[in-house]
């Protein structure tokens, strides 16, 4: 199964793309709310872990899809999260201004009709 196919299985509410959830720490200690980012947001030998949490959370808290207006009536939003917000950023120019067309909420339509269907055989 793909592992978006497990994302939606699970059930929760996808409210971003993983921003600030998706921790990488670097060998040096540098701390990344995102894999693709470069930049850190503290260093865990400088920085005490409780305020790389809270600022970990701030992220996550303002990076959410509830802050996307794109998003705000789409019934898939918080199934795709709004996409990758460093994608967004590149692509857009706005990591508020998701990448998806009807095409692709119909894709993802169809998608969601073929597991349940499978699911309900």
């Amino acid at each position: 199964m793909p592992q978006s196919f497990w994302r939606l299985a699970s059930r929760r509410p996808r409210r971003t793309c993983g921003y600030g959830r998706g921790v990488i720490v670097a060998a040096s200690g540098d701390v990344h709310p995102c894999p693709v980012l470069t930049r850190p947001i503290g260093n865990i030998r400088t920085t005490a872990l409780a305020d790389l949490a809270a600022q970990l959370d701030r992220i996550y808290a303002e990076t959410s899809v509830d802050h996307m207006a794109e998003c705000a009536g789409c019934d898939l939003r918080l199934i795709c999260g709004g996409g990758c917000r460093v994608r967004n950023r590149l692509e857009r120019d706005d990591p508020w201004r998701p990448g998806c067309s009807e095409e692709s909420r119909q894709a993802l339509y169809r998608q969601l009709l073929a597991w349940g269907n499978r699911a309900a055989a």
